[in-house]
């Protein structure tokens, strides 16, 4: 059982390093905070054979899924840099009791 669907998406990134200026004796604490815009697009797919069990009224699916990810920046300090994919995949393992509340 084959399925597909597309991706997309779009956000603010911001995020806020802490870091230390060796040119004080003290040591005084510098807070740099970063922001940008991006874009997100993508697939995800998932494919998977299935099998009912008669005996116990149980379908079981075992598959895989995949999702892949393109993020570009297009704003703010992340502008132009920092393009990336981001895959993921793993396998599928479900099983599905069919229960019957009336009896024919």
């Amino acid at each position: 059982m084959p399925n597909m669907s597309l991706l997309m998406g779009d956000g603010t990134k911001s995020h806020t390093d802490y870091g230390y200026n060796s040119s004080f004796t003290d040591f005084p604490l510098i807070d740099t905070d970063t922001e940008g815009k991006f874009k997100a697009y993508g697939t995800n797919l998932a494919l998977s054979l299935t099998y009912y069990l008669d005996s116990i009224n149980t379908t079981v699916a075992l598959g895989g899924r995949y999702q892949a990810i393109y993020t570009i920046y297009s704003s703010g300090e992340y502008s132009g840099t920092d393009e990336s994919w981001e895959h993921t995949w793993g396998i599928t393992l479900s099983a599905m009791a069919a229960v019957s509340f009336f009896e024919e």
